[in-house]
């Protein structure tokens, strides 16, 4: 794990952290990753009850983060959203600022300054090329950055970038 996350610092020692975990391998990689630095992790997952595009996988998503929370001793918390249609498709900016927004709710109760992700460098390029293929000017080139404010009080860390 060293070699994709080089810098523990976005993350310090003593710091309670929101790792947000998907189940996908990138996410579940950051959380056993924060766990075994000993950081204090909680897991906050967001089920957006996309029944219609993946039929009963959601609960088995979920249900399968909390058997590895329970396993490793980490609190777990999910928020299921409901996300507005339009001609049966969910936006995905929409559903995006969804998910930060119950993450940050997560991580607010749960009194954790921050909430980590599993972007990757990869995610990062893919941002830069699809701002490109958008558009986009100078700023597109930026893609997603490592940190940032997620609401006041509350980073959104990359530990993965």
């Amino acid at each position: 794990m060293e070699t994709f996350c080089p810098d523990a610092s976005v993350v310090p020692p003593g710091t309670r952290v929101l790792a947000a975990v998907s189940s996908g391998a990138d996410s579940m990689a950051l959380l056993c990753w924060l766990h075994s630095l000993g950081r204090e992790v909680i897991v906050g997952h967001v089920n957006h009850a996309l029944h219609e595009l993946r039929p009963g996988e959601c609960a088995l998503d979920e249900e399968f983060i909390r058997t590895k929370c329970q396993s490793l001793g980490v609190e777990f918390h999910a928020a299921t959203v409901d996300l507005p249609r339009r001609n049966g498709h969910v936006n995905e900016v929409v559903a995006r600022e969804a998910r930060y927004q119950a993450l940050a709710e997560i991580a607010r109760q749960s009194g954790c300054p921050l909430v980590a992700t599993a972007h990757t460098a990869t995610d990062a390029l893919e941002t830069v090329l699809l701002n490109l293929m958008r558009g986009a000017g100078p700023g597109g080139w930026l893609g997603i950055a490592p940190t940032r404010p997620l609401e006041e009080g509350i980073d959104l860390v990359r530990p993965l970038w």
